[in-house]
């Protein structure tokens, strides 16, 4: 039983035992159990009715074979690009592991010592345990694309690592920031100013093209004018 819930066996074996002429025998029973994050808590227990009169039970807690790999997440804040000489903090995130073996260290590549501060380790209402460990570091020029790794290590277990780069950009300047919105003017003043010379150039196109025609229409109708009265 899981939980007190019946599990069907796969395969149950009664075999006498070696002691012959007690008219003993040995009874076995085995199961495949797929385990899950949501074991850590959960028991197994067999019972055995004999004669319909004794019982026999054993409890076996699956807590203790169960081993669980942290969830990793590593982040810094504020997140890349970072401006250079700003304090940055890296925070590393093991969760939802188990047991609490679990053994974490954040650090810089080729870093002479290992500066991270782990916080208070998390018991989960599952059972599971969650590690923050947080690392300042300072953005400065020589660490622009550096490695932060955070590894995590078990009993028995592969060791874990996680790894993010920090991404320093220089600090736009007051003095190129005004620059470069005085081009941004000028580039804008010289757009607005062809726009204006065309258009004018146009109206101009399309006055002199209107008192063309406006002249030549005068000029036929007083022709016809003086047709007809000719004809009279």
């Amino acid at each position: 039983m899981k939980n007190g819930e019946r599990i069907p066996s796969n395969q149950t074996k009664i075999s006498p035992t070696e002691f012959k002429g007690e008219g003993t025998y040995r009874v076995t029973s085995s199961m495949e159990i797929l385990l899950g994050q949501g074991d850590v808590k959960s028991q197994l227990s067999c019972q055995m009715h004999h004669n319909s009169t004794q019982k026999f039970s054993e409890k076996f807690q699956l807590g203790d074979v169960l081993r669980v790999p942290p969830k990793m997440r590593l982040a810094t804040i504020p997140p890349s690009p970072i401006q250079l000489n700003a304090r940055v903090m890296v925070a590393c995130h093991a969760e939802s592991f188990y047991p609490n073996d679990a053994k974490v260290e954040l650090f810089a590549k080729n870093a002479s010592s290992r500066t991270g501060t782990v916080s208070s380790r998390i018991s989960n209402r599952d059972g599971t345990f969650s590690i923050k460990i947080y690392l300042e570091v300072l953005a400065t020029k020589g660490r622009n694309s550096s490695l932060i790794h955070c590894q995590v290590q078990r009993d028995s277990q592969p060791l874990l690592i996680e790894t993010t780069s920090l991404f320093i950009t220089r600090p736009l300047k007051i003095s190129e920031n005004s620059q470069e919105q005085s081009i941004i003017f000028l580039c804008i003043a010289l757009f607005l100013s062809r726009v204006a010379i065309l258009l004018f150039i146009s109206c101009l196109f399309l006055t002199k093209v209107f008192g063309r025609k406006r002249t030549k229409s005068r000029s036929i109708t007083s022709q016809e004018v003086r047709q007809s009265g000719t004809s009279s």
